[in-house]
């Protein structure tokens, strides 16, 4: 009988189990969905983007932070892109990248470590009754086991991206063009 018994828990707590999968699923899906990708070109938020701080009337730094799917040439390459809008946005046609640096954000993650512990155990108690004696025998087993899972280290790498422009509305010699700088960009859209 408590063989029986055994087996029911074990089948309704692996029932729970699968109607908690159910539930989890498509959370962890959706998850991976959203933060699974790369940075886009968006303005700076949760998963990275672009910003501008203004230093002078015609100078402006542009930074550009990815996520740890976005490599260091595209952090690069949407840096430039926001230099070119933000050039055309000011009513200027021309910028010179005065500086840039590029680097990498590193973070560390450790999964948590988790132990799961098993324990089976059965008894077997034997007697007779006879004649005011009672003679009793038995033996019991246990068995435990424990599991641990867990601890591991991930790296994440955000590259993160700074141009410092200065703003001409004339063209001179090594002067970009916003306006061919964002023609490269707009087979992406």
């Amino acid at each position: 009988m408590e063989e029986s018994i055994i087996k029911w828990r074990t089948l309704i707590s692996t029932r729970k189990l699968g109607e908690k999968m159910k539930k989890i699923i498509p959370i962890i899906s959706l998850i991976i969905m959203l933060f699974g990708c790369s940075t886009g070109y968006h303005p700076d938020g949760l998963t990275g983007g672009f910003s501008e701080l203004q230093v002078a009337n015609d100078t402006y730094v542009v930074k550009f932070q990815g996520n740890a799917y976005t490599n260091m040439d595209q952090a690069f390459k949407y840096a430039l892109r926001r230099s070119a809008e933000l050039t055309r946005e000011k009513g200027y046609k021309y910028f010179k990248v005065i500086s840039s640096s590029s680097n990498v954000n590193r973070s560390f993650y450790r999964t948590p470590v988790t132990a799961n512990t098993t324990s089976n155990s059965r008894s077997s108690i034997y007697g007779n009754y006879g004649y005011g004696n009672y003679n009793a025998y038995g033996n019991s087993t246990r068995n435990t086991t424990t599991t641990f899972s867990g601890g591991d280290v991930y790296t994440m790498e955000k590259p993160i991206t700074y141009i410092a422009i200065k703003l001409y509305k004339d063209n001179a010699n090594g002067l970009l063009d916003a306006d061919i700088i964002l023609s490269n960009f707009k087979k992406e859209n």
